[in-house]
């Protein structure tokens, strides 16, 4: 099985959450199916937690930051 595990909690609340990345969409970090701006507030929440999160990671190269933040804004645009 070649999926991966991955999770991450999010602010003081620590609402973790727990998922399998080959499942879900890149950019969906909320994990509802969709890639929109629910997504971009998780991946600022995720980054300035210091945290990361493979979906998050657009560019995919193994860090989570403002690169992400655009690309991931230049989806949900192109969409």
């Amino acid at each position: 099985d070649n999926d991966v595990e991955d999770s991450y909690c999010q602010g003081s609340q620590a609402v973790c959450y727990s998922f399998c990345s080959s499942n879900n969409l890149d950019g969906d970090l909320n994990i509802d199916g969709a890639v929109n701006i629910g997504d971009v507030v998780l991946l600022v929440d995720i980054i300035l937690e210091g945290m990361y999160n493979q979906l998050g990671d657009i560019n995919q190269d193994g860090v989570n930051d403002i690169i992400d933040i655009v690309n991931l804004v230049n989806l949900i645009l192109e969409d």
